[in-house]
């Protein structure tokens, strides 16, 4: 999973990784990039 931030504390986008065999470790990690960055991209 390699992960990019966008533009400051809004955005960031995650690239390499299949969401319909994510592991929970995976999902913890979308996850607060999601409650950090307020937005995610795939």
């Amino acid at each position: 999973m390699d992960i990019k931030l966008l533009s400051g504390a809004l955005g960031a986008e995650v690239e390499g990784i299949d969401l319909k065999d994510s592991s929970k470790e995976n999902f913890k990690v979308i996850n607060n990039l999601l409650l950090e960055h307020k937005v995610i991209f795939f």
